[in-house]
C-alpha cells in the first residue's frame, strides 16, 4: 500500500451511490485492518450492517455525523470492552479500514454511536460492551448537481504542531527536514480529528519525539490517540523510527521540564 498517496488523498464522503460494494472488498478492508499490530492487546470486534435492513433502521437517531445518519450501502461498526485500551485500538482499526477503502476508491465517513441499550440490542452487542464508532462505506457520488466529497479542511502546518524541547518552542520547517522527519510530519498533520481540531502536539527532545494529546473527554481522546498512532506508524515506517516503552517514573522525569499544559497528556514516545 502506498501510504503517502492514501493519506494525501483521504477525504470524508457524505454522499454515496445507491449501489452495494462487493463482499470481497468489505472483507479485504477488515482483513487488512486485522493484519496490523494494534497498539494494545484489547480485541476489536467488527460487524457489517447493510442498507435497507431492520438493523439499519435501528441506527436512525442513534448514529450519525454531527447527529445525522449518513445514507450509505454499508456500515461497519467496531465494538469491544469498555476500556481505554479498546478505544485506542478501535480508533487505529477504524482508520485502517479507511486506508483500505481509499485504496479501493471507496468513500468513508466516521459516525458516532450513542451506545444506548436499544441500539446495542439491535446490533447484537452486549450491554457492557462499547461501540467505538461506525464507518459509512460506499461508492462516492460525484454527480454534477450534488457536492458530496468534503474538501480537505485547513490543518496546522507541521512546524505548528512540533515543538523543540519545551511547549510552544516551534521547530522551523527547514529544521524538520534536516532532521529527516519533515515529510513524515507533513503526512501526520493530515490525520483526521473531530472538528479538525488537531488535538495532538509533539515535543522533540534530543533523539526522542513525545506525543501529547489534548483531553477532550476520555472516549474521544482515546479514539483520536489510536488514529494518530496509525498515522505516526505509517509516516515513520521507512525512517527506522520506533516507539519506546517508558515507565511512568521515567516519563514524568523526561517531560518535567517541557512546560506541558495541564490539559495535555503524553500518550507515546518515539526514538529517532
Amino acid at each position: 500500500m502506498n501510504y503517502e498517496k492514501i493519506i494525501r488523498g483521504l477525504k470524508t464522503v457524505r454522499d454515496f451511490k445507491d449501489k452495494s460494494v462487493g463482499e470481497e472488498v468489505l472483507k479485504a478492508m477488515v482483513d487488512y485492518a486485522s493484519s496490523l499490530t494494534l497498539p494494545t492487546a484489547s480485541k476489536v470486534n467488527v460487524k457489517t450492517v447493510y442498507r435497507g435492513t431492520d438493523v439499519e433502521e435501528s441506527l436512525k437517531g442513534k448514529v450519525g455525523y454531527f447527529g445525522n445518519l449518513i445514507a450509505a450501502p454499508h456500515y461497519i461498526l467496531a465494538y469491544g470492552e469498555d476500556s481505554s485500551d479498546f478505544r485506542v485500538n478501535a480508533g487505529y482499526f477504524m482508520e485502517a479500514l479507511r486506508f483500505k477503502a481509499e485504496e479501493a476508491e471507496l468513500g468513508t465517513c466516521w459516525l458516532e454511536a450513542n451506545n444506548d441499550k436499544a441500539l446495542k440490542i439491535a446490533l447484537g452487542v452486549e450491554e457492557d460492551e462499547f461501540i467505538a464508532g461506525i464507518l459509512a462505506v460506499g461508492i462516492p457520488y460525484e454527480g454534477y448537481f450534488r457536492q458530496d466529497i468534503e474538501k480537505k479542511s485547513d490543518r496546522n502546518s507541521a512546524s505548528e504542531i512540533v515543538y523543540s524541547s519545551s511547549w510552544g518552542n516551534e521547530v522551523m520547517w527547514d529544521d524538520l527536514y534536516q532532521l529527516g522527519v519533515g515529510e513524515a510530519f507533513s503526512l501526520v498533520r493530515l490525520a483526521p480529528s473531530a472538528g479538525n481540531q488537531q488535538p495532538w502536539k509533539f515535543v522533540m527532545e534530543g533523539s526522542e519525539i513525545y506525543l501529547f494529546m489534548l483531553n477532550r473527554g476520555k472516549e474521544l481522546t482515546d479514539l483520536e490517540t489510536g488514529i494518530i498512532l496509525l498515522y505516526l506508524e505509517k509516516a515513520f515506517m521507512n525512517l527506522h523510527i520506533r516507539r519506546l516503552e517508558k515507565s511512568q517514573e521515567e516519563l514524568e522525569k523526561a517531560i518535567s521540564t517541557m512546560k506541558i499544559p495541564a490539559d495535555y497528556a503524553c500518550r507515546a514516545v518515539y526514538t529517532l
